[in-house]
């Protein structure tokens, strides 16, 4: 998104989206802050970490105009994208009039441009260009309204808040299908958005203008700022993806889907027990073999499939194996493809053909001070290498995380020691690109298992700030402690300065609680229906104490807000009878890794401990 703003075409033709459907909540997003950045003061600004827009891609980005833009393949995409817009009347042109003749009659109104996006898609795969694979996207100038009456467009606007795509709901769902011995598949609803209606009665009518380019011919010589009725949700539009959400949200709740409020994602259906995901249009559902065809095929009628149901294999970018034999399931996810293309392209960069070995993503060296050294080679292209491998590392490479996160800090100021920095991940990547993530579970253990989370904290390990980072890893794990199943992890700066470390753990332990560990035991409850319990593992015995005693004298200064956590975790942790705290020793502990730069042999064992591994000769 920052090479975007910056209208960096050189940079945002080497990023890459995850799915197209993706791509268009990606431009929703991009026009939504647009319009904040350049309008600025006619509505509130929203935080932009809420907008999780941080995706890789894998489709390159052709240059509007370029002469492969013009090309006979990308020409013939965009004619397949026109015909079947025109087919599906995605816009009716038996509507057109003059925009000043629809503004003067409609009381409330918008027109927007429709324009074409142009990839080239698996573009991380080098091909010929006669073979290559283009895809066209038409898409609404959601940044660029116009309204009838003056009024600004966002006031008009009726959806525009959705459901959050969560990246832990699919292992979380994964896990309930192994414990279950279900086959999870999966599918993708055919031009999502476009299954939606913007032109209900009880909204402002919006109007579109074509390029003239793709005028009919009676258009021309007729017209002079021709307009006509936008009849389906078309992606770009601000409210596209709310309107989809809704649409495909009541179709799921009238075919008995239950929504889980704590991960609006994930949908429960209660006749069958089986478990449904859904990510922006891609369909993840998992159920006994008897209810399988009927589930999906109920679905089939109200919303469209372009291929059938097939087991989960490549589902978010990643590579997924999911076997169970003999009720024990297994599943590796890597991205060994995604991460050598992401090395190459940085290695292209800075014109090299090859980088050292490394055991650790780490430099011994810390950051220079801001300010302190000359600025960075990779300033203009940083975020735009970090963001990409940034998706692997949330989805199957929590080994990365910390190094991404700390650079991903240093964008806006890079200096010559992040380049070194830099550097030293990408040949990290480069030597262990073949790093799997793996799980195993038995469905002996669908009535036992436990979620075990590891908060941990590092009291001011960043030279550069004083606050410390908060550590976090969430697994399920059957009750003899010999199978695990990775769910979820995250590393992050706490908000205020800890002034101590069973401070900084006593934060980190409240908010990895709030975040992700509540949160988990209510889906895995409700899928399983029965309580699961949850299990606290914390290193440090200080903050046991406060949280078993609801205070400690060690931490009565702390300020209101600091206070909240060591009653959040006496209520939670003790007053319930369904969570444990218990004490693990830091050599043991998963959330140690989340926390700070390791050395190499430290960081070795940590992986090992996180379920990563060289990827199997099966898997290879």
């Amino acid at each position: 998104m920052e090479v975007l703003l910056r209208h960096d075409t050189a940079a945002a033709a080497d990023i890459q989206p995850v799915s197209w459907s993706q791509a268009g909540l990606l431009a929703e997003q991009v026009y939504a802050v647009v319009d904040e950045t350049t309008k600025g003061s006619h509505r509130q600004k929203d935080d932009p970490a809420l907008f999780g827009i941080w995706n890789a891609l894998v489709t390159r980005i052709i240059t509007t105009g370029s002469e492969e833009f013009r090309s006979a393949g990308c020409q013939a995409a965009l004619h397949k994208e026109l015909s079947t817009l025109r087919e599906r009347q995605v816009w009716d042109e038996n509507t057109v009039c003059e925009w000043s003749d629809a503004a003067r009659l409609e009381g409330k109104a918008c027109v927007g441009r429709v324009f074409a996006i142009m990839g080239e898609k698996h573009a991380e795969i080098p091909k010929a260009p006669d073979l290559r694979t283009y895809k066209a996207r038409c898409v609404f100038a959601g940044n660029n309204v116009q309204t009838s009456n003056g009024q600004p467009a966002w006031e008009l606007y009726q959806e525009v808040s959705q459901t959050p795509a969560a990246m832990q709901t699919v292992p979380a769902a994964l896990a309930v299908a192994g414990l279950k011995g279900f086959t999870p598949k999966v599918r993708d609803a055919t031009q999502a958005y476009l299954q939606s209606r913007i032109d209900t009665p009880d909204r402002p009518a919006t109007w579109v203008r074509l390029p003239k380019a793709w005028w009919p011919a009676s258009w021309h010589g007729r017209f002079k700022d021709p307009v006509c009725r936008l009849r389906l949700a078309l992606y770009g539009h601000p409210e596209s993806g709310a309107l989809w959400d809704k649409h495909l949200s009541k179709i799921l709740k009238s075919l008995g889907w239950v929504r889980q409020e704590v991960h609006p994602g994930l949908w429960l259906h209660t006749a069958t027990g089986a478990i449904l995901t859904v990510y922006v249009d891609d369909l993840m559902m998992a159920a006994r073999l008897r209810d399988e065809a009927g589930l999906w095929g109920a679905l089939e009628k109200v919303v469209e499939f372009g291929e059938q149901p097939t087991p989960i294999e490549k589902f978010l970018g990643g590579i997924h194996h999911f076997a169970t034999q003999d009720g024990l399931t297994s599943l590796t996810v890597n991205m060994k493809a995604f991460l050598i293309s992401a090395v190459q392209r940085y290695m292209d960069e800075i014109k090299v053909n090859s980088l050292p070995h490394v055991r650790s993503p780490y430099l011994t060296e810390d950051f220079i001070p801001k300010g302190k050294e000359e600025g960075g080679a990779q300033s203009a292209t940083c975020s735009s290498h970090l963001m990409k491998v940034l998706f692997a590392a949330r989805l199957c490479r929590p080994d990365l995380l910390v190094a991404i996160t700390r650079l991903a800090s240093k964008v806006s100021c890079w200096q010559a020691c992040h380049d070194r920095a830099l550097r030293r991940l990408f040949s990290y990547i480069l030597h262990h690109a073949d790093m799997e993530l793996f799980g195993t579970i038995k469905t002996s253990d669908l009535e036992t298992c436990e979620i075990w989370m590891s908060p941990d904290a590092d009291l001011n390990g960043d030279m550069e700030t004083s606050k410390s980072t908060s550590g976090l890893w969430v697994e399920l794990v059957s009750a003899d402690g010999l199978r695990t199943w990775p769910i979820a992890w995250r590393s992050k700066r706490q908000g205020s300065t800890a002034s101590s470390t069973p401070e900084a753990e006593t934060i980190s332990m409240a908010t990895g609680l709030k975040s992700e560990g509540l949160p988990m035991q209510d889906l895995f409850s409700a899928a399983l229906g029965r309580t699961v319990h949850l299990r606290c593992l914390e290193d440090n015995t200080t903050a046991i104490s406060a949280a078993r005693a609801g205070y400690s004298p060690a931490l009565r200064h702390l300020p209101r807000t600091e206070r909240i956590s060591v009653g959040v975790l006496y209520e939670v942790l003790v007053e319930r009878g369904d969570c444990t705290l218990q004490y693990q020793a830091s050599a043991e502990h998963k959330g140690d890794m989340f926390t700070k730069r390791l050395d190499p042999a430290t960081f070795e064992a940590a992986i090992a401990r996180a379920n990563l591994r060289r990827m199997t000769q099966l898997a290879a």
